[in-house]
């Protein structure tokens, strides 16, 4: 004979509470967002859409994940506010939209995991390979001392913002995320998706002759609509 389980009065009050905990959180936003649009404006739906989806990928980091992935090829998808002065110091700002996601990425890690410590849960963080990267970081810091003052800031930038992030985003996000073989099985299959899209986009530019040099055709990614996110060849 069969057995239903039938859930105790104690945990039907838990849920019971955590559902309306949920529907107060919500109602409080949804003040709070219409009160944001009355008296700033439109112009408020963009951090308060920030701070949500910032909140809502710090649960959902696979998700998260999933989209660093298929925008890693991508390095020629760039955003940039150069030229519009309305968006004040952010016109200075301008990177692949792979790095401005990584960034985005890396804060609901820190979130999450600041929830969990806040929980009373032990992180765990894997480091792979830091000490032969931190040799590595320290042979571009000992180079600074041939490099002229006129350019020791620039040459500090390049080493944190391509040397140093590259290790942060790129294989301590990274392992730091995947939990499961499933997810790390995903993470290929979108990366294998990506590639056949590249490839599709050469095959394309075969057929439309996009590149053809002293006799010679050449696969090379295509443009579409404007947007070309693998530049112009097939080199990342």
């Amino acid at each position: 004979m069969s057995h239903t389980k039938v859930p105790s009065s104690a945990s039907s009050g838990a849920m019971r509470s955590t559902n309306t905990q949920g529907w107060v959180l919500f109602m409080l936003s949804a003040i709070a967002l219409i009160a944001s649009i009355v008296f700033f404006g439109p112009k408020a739906l963009i951090p308060v859409v920030g701070i949500a989806a910032l909140w809502f990928f710090s649960y959902k980091l696979a998700w998260g994940l999933y989209i660093f992935v298929a925008l890693s090829p991508m390095y020629f998808w760039v955003l940039s506010g150069q030229g519009n002065a309305n968006l004040g110091f952010l016109s200075l700002v301008g990177a692949p939209v792979v790095e401005f996601w990584a960034v985005f990425l890396l804060l609901c890690f820190l979130l999450s995991s600041a929830r969990r410590l806040l929980l009373g849960n032990v992180l765990q963080l894997q480091t792979p390979y830091l000490i032969p990267f931190l040799f590595f970081i320290a042979s571009g810091c000992a180079s600074l001392i041939n490099v002229s003052g006129h350019f020791f800031l620039s040459s500090l930038y390049y080493i944190v913002r391509f040397e140093l992030f590259m290790y942060v985003a790129h294989v301590f996000l990274i392992v730091n995320i995947i939990s499961s073989k499933e997810m790390l099985v995903n993470c290929l299959k979108i990366l294998a998706c990506m590639g056949i899209f590249g490839a599709a986009m050469g095959l394309i530019s075969l057929i439309q002759g996009s590149w053809v040099h002293g006799g010679f055709t050449r696969a090379v990614p295509i443009s579409i609509f404007g947007w070309q996110p693998y530049g112009l060849q097939h080199i990342f």
